[in-house]
């Protein structure tokens, strides 16, 4: 709802309301069926933060304090959310400066006094060096093994989802550029704050620019384009351009509801599961063995299964990811394995091929835990395997 009221806002700041509504009925049709979009996690949280931002500082020709200050709350919560928004936030703020320094004071009150806020409750709680320390470690260790080049595709892209993957993607830079050369050839100041908004939105994916994290960031991009393209078209072309967009906007709906996996459903502690067979059976099959409340530690990596199961994880790790962690990291785990070993450890195997294909920057010679692995094999004793998608995973159970 945020991110879409964000594209309406601007879509409607360049070429008025109803193109914005017909691209924003567009965009959201060519989202709301594509793979594990609208999973509740982190980039759809502080993108809908940023888009509530940028749907307050567009609403109005002529910004106000109000306005501004109002738009403040949310950009800082998209830089707490996802911690690379500070760029895009940080840009806002000097174009503000630039030129808007009646609102810019707002506009820096309320972001650097929400942030602030936060900050002192984070600092109340006692969590404040671990936050520290969490994000000096993920400068150290992210950026590396995360690294990605402009629209790679972990996975093959079905014709079902080409057309909102590929025009969606690849057609960031040429908005951009486009946008760009209407400002200097053209001096149209009312892009300038637009073009800002989407370029500082591109960057926040940095250095993860696969398709399916710039998938994410498409809506303002698709605005900022369609938005501009509907406004240099003559009235007579009206029905023409809006036939391309509801036609397929149609599609797209009628798509998802004709086309779907088979389900199946399960309880768990967790509450209503619903999966594709595979998946579900794996997951039931775990429950199975693993009671509620029990102590369990995920090695390496599938951290769903901690609230899945209601189960406690003893160790100060969730996941240790092959590449990413450190031998320092390696080294603290397994001291916490040691000082309080879990009743159950799931072993998942990730094998080395599917690490480098989906993190291909990763350094090869850090795809392994042998000593938390030869822990594992001394102290526990393997149980039934379970295959979860493409990938194979077994229950290790506490010897007594």
């Amino acid at each position: 709802g945020f991110i879409s009221l964000g594209v309406f806002q601007l879509a409607k700041s360049i070429a008025g309301n109803r193109p914005a509504w017909i691209v924003t009925g567009f965009w959201l049709a060519s989202t709301l069926d594509l793979w594990h979009r609208l999973g509740v996690n982190h980039r759809w949280l502080s993108m809908g933060f940023y888009c509530l931002a940028g749907a307050i500082l567009f609403s109005q020709p002529k910004r106000t304090r109000i306005l501004a200050a109002m738009a403040g709350i949310p950009l800082a919560l998209s830089v707490w959310t996802t911690q690379s928004f500070l760029i895009p936030t940080v840009i806002l703020l000097v174009w503000f400066l630039v030129r808007d320094r009646a609102n810019f004071g707002w506009l820096a009150a309320s972001t650097i006094g929400c942030g602030l806020v936060l900050l002192a409750i984070l600092g109340l709680q006692g969590g404040l060096p671990a936050f520290l320390d969490s994000m000096f470690w993920t400068v150290r260790n992210y950026s590396s093994a995360n690294r990605l080049p402009f629209g790679y595709n972990v996975n093959p892209i079905s014709m079902r989802y080409w057309l909102s993957v590929y025009p969606g993607t690849w057609g960031i830079p040429f908005v951009l550029l486009g946008t760009l050369g209407l400002i200097v050839w053209k001096r149209d100041r009312r892009l300038e704050l637009p073009f800002l908004f989407c370029f500082g939105l591109l960057l926040t994916a940095y250095p993860k620019w696969d398709s399916s994290q710039l998938l994410y960031l498409t809506g303002p991009f698709l605005a900022l384009g369609l938005a501009q393209v509907i406004q240099s078209l003559p009235v007579r072309a009206e029905p023409f351009w809006q036939a391309a967009l509801l036609m397929p906007a149609a599609f797209f709906l009628l798509a998802g509801y004709a086309v779907g996996d088979s389900r199946s459903e399960i309880t768990l502690p967790s509450g209503h599961l619903s999966g594709t067979a595979e998946n579900v059976a794996a997951i039931q099959g775990i429950a199975e063995r693993i009671p509620e409340n029990s102590t369990l530690f995920v090695y390496p990596y599938l951290t769903a299964l901690y609230p899945l199961l209601h189960a406690r994880n003893p160790n100060r790790y969730e996941y240790l990811q092959p590449g990413m962690m450190s031998l320092e990291d390696e080294t603290i785990a397994l001291a916490g394995l040691t000082a309080a070993p879990p009743q159950f450890i799931y072993w998942h195997v990730f094998p080395a091929s599917e690490i480098l294909k989906i993190w291909p920057n990763t350094d090869p010679s850090r795809l392994t835990f042998p000593r938390v692995e030869r822990f594992i094999e001394s102290k526990y004793d393997p149980g039934p395997e379970f295959t979860n998608t493409q990938f194979v995973g077994r229950i290790w159970t506490l010897k007594r």
